[in-house]
């Protein structure tokens, strides 16, 4: 930059004496500008010398970006900071553009702006937008844009970026607040919609870097449990514990490193020790996959099944063939059931059934037509007295 430097100091030794470039005195000439304020041209001058001696002001500083940070001033005053990385900056602050947000449940709202580097870095602030809505969808929240163009170095403004290191821009006053306000710099769906997202270029580079994430609370401001700053989730209030076997989950402790615990629930509606809670058959003793006894003769293997009913695998099993499975069949092993017509070939009984032993027996026949005290059933001759 020592090149540059020179060249513009001789440039501004030298216009102040060059002619009048106009002949109209109401329409001021080039001399008498740098004459009246030479540090504004200096930028100008910058911008014309880079071609000449071969770079321009967008290389001589070249930070890698700038993040920019919401924090707090003051108990009632905010201040933004930007952050050059990598490098330094004293050139041409070119844009700056970004949007605080806060709910628009809080009385709270922001004066007037207070610039840091007036000339460098000028910021202007757009009107308060109010709930707005995205996708017909009301944000519940209250958006302030800033804006700023710079057109002078900010090295002659007595105000460069520092390197890594944060530099403040602006404050601007909280008026009106009663409990917690949280502020933030955001880039969300509705500065996307609005092109209001954080932007920044220097010397007409975009350098935009992050946004700090963390809001800022204005007022009686406390974190609870889930690290919001002025949130709801307090030690005493419901939570969930994911534990499905307790009740009445609080948080508990001191925020923000709470714990959250409920109260056990041993309810045990089918009282088989299995408490409701991790019981996926609550009214069924047992569980899906448990040994049951659905009553069926028929059925081997019986369980529980998805639906808490007690099945099992049915039993086709017939030893003796005759069509009845044994589950079933009072005389599984002879063709038949107690009752069933047999023949227990003997000719001189009747009626033939399975008895209750599942043995075929008859009622004996003792008719005797010819009366030779032998029955007919034996009797080679049954009509004549006597045998053959």
């Amino acid at each position: 930059m020592s090149a540059v430097n020179k060249f513009l100091d001789r440039l501004t030794t030298t216009l102040p004496n060059l002619p009048t470039l106009t002949p109209k005195p109401k329409v001021p000439n080039l001399s008498n500008m740098m004459t009246k304020n030479p540090r504004n041209w200096k930028g100008l001058l910058l911008g014309l010398a880079g071609p000449l001696v071969g770079f321009g002001t967008a290389t001589a500083q070249n930070p890698t970006s700038v993040d920019v940070d919401l924090v707090l001033n003051n108990a009632t005053t905010l201040e933004v900071r930007v952050r050059s990385n990598g490098d330094d900056f004293g050139d041409v602050f070119s844009t700056l553009g970004f949007t605080i947000r806060w709910a628009t449940t809080s009385t709270a709202t922001l004066g007037t702006r207070v610039n840091t580097c007036p000339s460098g870095i000028p910021i202007s602030q757009q009107g308060i937008v109010v709930n707005p809505s995205v996708g017909g969808n009301p944000t519940g929240f209250n958006y302030r844009t800033y804006l700023a163009t710079g057109a002078s170095l900010l090295s002659d403004e007595g105000c460069p970026l520092p390197q890594d290191t944060w530099f403040t821009v602006m404050t601007v006053p909280v008026t009106g607040n009663t409990g917690c306000t949280s502020f933030s710099i955001v880039n969300d769906a509705y500065t996307t919609q609005e092109n209001k997202n954080y932007f920044i270029s220097l010397g007409g580079v975009d350098k935009t870097g992050i946004i700090d994430p963390n809001g800022i609370g204005i007022g009686s401001c406390t974190i609870d449990c889930l690290g919001v700053l002025g949130g709801s989730a307090l030690p005493g209030t419901p939570c969930n514990d994911n534990n499905v076997c307790t009740i009445n989950d609080v948080y508990t402790g001191t925020a923000p490193n709470c714990g959250c615990a409920g109260t056990p629930n041993t309810t045990d509606t089918d009282g088989d020790g299995t408490p409701d809670c991790s019981d996926n058959c609550p009214n069924v003793a047992g569980q899906i996959g448990s040994t049951c006894n659905d009553n069926n003769a028929c059925t081997t293997g019986d369980v529980l099944n998805a639906s808490c009913v007690c099945t099992g695998t049915p039993n086709t099993t017939d030893t003796d063939g005759d069509g009845i499975p044994n589950c079933s069949d009072n005389c599984p092993t002879v063709a038949g059931q107690i009752g069933s017509t047999c023949n227990d070939n003997n000719v001189c009984t009747t009626g033939d059934v399975l008895n209750a032993s599942c043995v075929c027996a008859g009622t004996p026949n003792t008719t005797d037509t010819d009366g030779d005290g032998i029955p007919n059933c034996s009797d080679n001759c049954p009509t004549v007295a006597g045998q053959i």
